[in-house]
């Protein structure tokens, strides 16, 4: 007899493990982890066994290198009491982000620098129309970075685990995202976007960081891990004097600029994100609401290291 409960029926819940591989046993009242539209699969490799046979059909398989994931987006809004770690916290961590908190300043802020060694992992529970999957191992990427005029700033996140056991009938619990933010609208009021330290008029800002996340496994462990890094970055804007802002001659000078892109809701509600050396890769021409605009587009370069683009919020 089938089980009729609602697909929109769903949650995610994401605690840091203290050892690799090793459930860390989130909670849903201590652990909740906002994600929209939310969806996860379990995935496994195909090895076919072509079997020699005097009539026609198809071939039987093994089935190898079973993993999990669980995707949606991310709304990019920090915790309300500024330099504490928001319900983000894990989420970036686990993408391989540092974290570093100053609860004093001025200004209070949470800030996230990347990292290219010693990522920590996360256990995942994906509660789904009363099935959970466990993923354990976990570690994430971040894709599809956006701040855009009538938006709000958000990401995408997909975490990539080991899966834990069978995929099991339970209750969806209650879990706790009270502590989450509305996020801020993406205004004339609350936007700026910064080139080479100039405003410029911004529409929109973007950034794919590129995280390259897969499983390794030998005869000892299978493991997710953040193999590479390689973020991009795009950015459309209505055309700036070319004394102001040439973006044709950054371009042809191979100049790294920095960008800035913020979103200022107040004191707790901002969130900023900076490309400390962009590199233009292409420039367009483009309609803006009918006026002229450009769109250039290139790659986030590091300089002394784990430096070419860092998340914050104050």
């Amino acid at each position: 007899m089938a089980v009729l409960e609602s697909f929109e029926r769903r949650g995610v819940i994401l605690k840091k493990e203290v050892t690799e591989g090793v459930d860390s046993v989130p909670t849903a009242a201590a652990n909740g982890l906002l994600l929209l539209n939310g969806t996860s699969k379990i995935e496994a490799n195909t090895v076919e066994r072509v079997i020699d046979r005097p009539y026609f059909g198809h071939d039987p398989f093994v089935l190898t290198q079973f993993r999990g994931t669980i995707e949606g987006e991310i709304e990019l809004i920090g915790a309300a009491a500024p330099g504490t770690a928001s319900r983000l916290s894990t989420a970036l961590q686990i993408a391989g982000f540092a974290e570093a908190l100053d609860a004093v300043g001025p200004p209070a802020f949470a800030r996230y620098n990347p990292i290219s060694t010693g990522v920590p992992s996360g256990s995942a529970y994906f509660y789904h129309a009363g099935t959970l999957k466990k993923l354990i191992g976990g570690r994430a990427s971040i894709s599809g970075l956006s701040m855009k005029i009538g938006d709000y700033a958000k990401a995408k996140i997909t975490i990539l685990g080991n899966v834990a056991g069978d995929v099991t009938e339970v209750a969806l619990p209650d879990i706790d995202v009270s502590g989450v933010q509305t996020p801020v609208a993406i205004t004339a009021e609350t936007f700026t976007l910064s080139l080479n330290g100039f405003n410029v008029d911004g529409v929109e800002f973007n950034s794919d960081l590129g995280i390259d996340v897969g499983i390794t496994e030998h005869s000892e462990a299978r493991l997710a891990r953040i193999r590479d890094r390689k973020p991009t970055f795009d950015c459309s804007f209505y055309r700036p004097a070319k004394a102001d802002l040439d973006v044709y001659a950054l371009q042809k000078a191979h100049t790294l600029i920095p960008i800035i892109a913020l979103v200022d809701g107040g004191v707790g509600k901002l969130t900023r994100v900076t490309v400390g050396f962009g590199q233009i890769e292409k420039v367009e021409e483009v309609e803006l609401d009918k006026d002229f605009g450009y769109k250039i587009s290139g790659r986030c370069i590091p300089s002394a290291g784990n430096d070419e683009i860092k998340i914050e919020f104050e």
